[in-house]
């Protein structure tokens, strides 16, 4: 039988300073189990494939999004279920939830689709969802894959009442991932859908690119250990603040995603110790619960205390930084500098761009990843080309907060070169332009 997943905790500093008021940087993470050799079958999928069919799909666009489509049935088997609903403003179902018995019959109907009007993009992922309510059980994963090329301009479009659907359909068991192709989609309502629906978001931009995150998904969906995981860090006397700043709150904690085996989720949490709380040998910082359900649908808890020694000022300086948790800090500087760059381009002031830009450039300098993400950017800031960069910055930004890690033991040197990512499986593998294919 597999292992359980195990909790990991990682602080910058290995101490606390005596006598001062001080922030504490912690880096929590979940841990998947090495994948066993008798690995259990996966989970069962339910699957509805949501694909817009508007008129300005037509041509190649649609036929790629049909064969990301078809890719997808061809992997299934026949425990899961699939379904296919195309929308323009109006929204077709192309083929019920059904267990997959004839892929070629549903690829058949896939080709089927033709283009048509406007962009009902809400009524196409509902209808999604309604297909899948009547098929969830707890030992399967249900889940909408919904693309769109373009703003929803037929029924419902208001931003904040789709997430707010899409988060209450994942508290009844389906989630969300979406993908935006092309520039004239809502990034900014796309990828609150997958953050509020608990999925992914990904984005292509050109038809092309498309393929490639749909096998990512697909991937990840076939190598899950754990599900519907939740994190929080408890400190009755601290306050306690998480840095991953698109990580969306809930009462069971902060929704963190589903867990691979050989992966880690992970957030980074700040507490803030006060002088007067430093007068003991130990500072008891506070608590880790994190909540997950396993593959057979049952849900368990882990906590972990967390606490640190006080050190006097000439110990604590000669203390090193934890490398892991300076990388994932630094990303998730880069990724809020990302988020101001994107603003910045809303308003077309591209000086201030360029120099947030140029801070991403220097905080890469030593990393090689964060670098090549850095000299991306510029190109796309040297076009000018408002909305393909707004994108770029805002998926991005996405992907660092909420990426998956290996759990193998960091090392500082591999972690930041592109090459080790060759050997990991796609849904770890990082990516300089989130709109293209991997070189």
């Amino acid at each position: 039988m597999p292992t359980k997943p195990t909790l990991s905790l990682q602080s910058k500093k290995t101490a606390v300073l005596a006598g001062h008021s001080s922030t504490v940087t912690i880096l929590c993470k979940l841990l998947g189990s090495d994948t066993p050799t008798d690995l259990p079958p996966r989970s069962p999928l339910n699957l509805a494939l949501v694909l817009d069919k508007s008129g300005s799909m037509s041509g190649r666009p649609l036929e790629e999004a049909k064969k990301c489509a078809s890719n997808i049935v061809k992997r299934l088997t026949e425990k899961d279920k699939v379904c296919v609903v195309a929308y323009d403003d109006k929204v077709e179902l192309v083929s019920p939830l059904a267990p997959v018995s004839s892929a070629s019959s549903v690829i058949k109907q896939i080709s089927s689709i033709h283009c048509g009007g406007m962009t009902n993009l809400h009524g196409g992922w509902e209808m999604g969802v309604n297909q899948l309510r009547d098929s969830l059980t707890n030992d399967s994963l249900s889940r909408v894959l919904l693309l769109s090329d373009g703003n929803a301009n037929a029924g419902i479009s208001d931003t904040e009442e789709i997430v707010k659907r899409t988060a209450n359909a994942l508290d009844m068991g389906v989630s969300t991932s979406t993908y935006g192709l092309g520039e004239g989609f809502n990034e900014d309502l796309m990828v609150q859908m997958g953050n509020s629906g608990g999925g992914s978001s990904y984005y292509g931009e050109t038809a092309n690119d498309l393929d490639e995150p749909f096998s990512t998904e697909f991937d990840l969906l076939s190598s899950l250990c754990a599900k519907d995981i939740y994190f929080d860090f408890v400190s009755p006397k601290h306050d306690v603040k998480c840095l991953n700043t698109q990580i969306i709150r809930k009462d069971k904690g902060f929704q963190s995603g589903n867990l691979p085996y050989e992966g880690a989720v992970w957030l980074v949490f700040e507490v803030l110790v006060k002088a007067e709380d430093t007068d003991s040998e130990t500072v008891d910082l506070g608590t880790l619960n994190v909540q997950y359900t396993d593959l057979d649908g049952t849900t368990h808890t882990l906590s972990e205390s967390f606490s640190l020694p006080t050190l006097s000022s000439q110990a604590y300086a000669d203390l090193a930084d934890n490398p892991e948790v300076v990388e994932r800090v630094l990303e998730l500087e880069v990724s809020q500098l990302q988020l101001k760059a994107k603003e910045a381009a809303r308003r077309h002031d591209w000086d201030m761009v360029d120099q947030l830009l140029g801070r991403v450039t220097a905080m890469g300098a030593n990393n090689e990843w964060l670098a090549g993400i850095a000299a991306e950017m510029r190109v796309l800031a040297e076009q000018r080309n408002q909305h393909v960069f707004m994108k770029e910055a805002m998926y991005s930004s996405r992907q660092m907060q909420k990426r998956t890690v290996s759990s193998r033991a960091y090392c500082l040197s591999n972690d930041t070169s592109l090459e080790a990512d060759d050997s990991l499986p796609s849904f770890m593998r990082r990516k300089k332009r989130q709109g293209k294919k991997r070189d």
